[in-house]
């Protein structure tokens, strides 16, 4: 017997989470718990009084899947319940990528001399460095 098969049977829950969730999905399953059949009438633990709201809408569909699913259900009472949200799962921080330090070559300065502009001549020059930037993280 699984864990969360062990878990089902000590709570009195009518499946396991993981079944709960292929009948409805990740996303209503990270906000509510399965809790007993009783009569034909399926306790759902969920996490707020908005998802009880929510799922009342989706009452009929629900209860449409679970008979897909083979489960004889006869009607949902979702119940606000503290424990009933599952933790997000950590998301991977973003790491920016290093550039690596980039000089000019000497013959596209000596270019850029010739530029009379100055506005110009700083925008050319950088458009050069990030243009090298790239080329040389793009190598790493």
């Amino acid at each position: 017997m699984g864990a969360q098969a062990f878990v089902a049977q000590q709570t009195g829950a009518a499946m396991t989470q993981d079944q709960w969730r292929a009948v409805v999905g990740e996303r209503i399953a990270r906000h509510t718990r399965v809790g007993r059949l009783d009569a034909g009438v399926l306790q759902i633990k969920v996490s707020s009084s908005s998802w009880c709201a929510e799922l009342a809408f989706l009452k009929s569909e629900l209860l449409e899947k679970l008979r897909r699913a083979g489960r004889e259900v006869k009607d949902l009472r979702f119940v606000v319940s503290q424990g009933a949200a599952q933790p997000k799962p950590a998301r991977a921080r973003r790491v920016e990528p290093v550039m690596p330090a980039i000089e000019l070559p000497a013959e596209l300065v000596a270019r850029l001399e010739k530029v009379t502009d100055p506005n110009l001549r700083a925008a050319i020059a950088e458009a050069a460095l990030h243009s090298l930037r790239m080329q040389a993280f793009k190598k790493q």
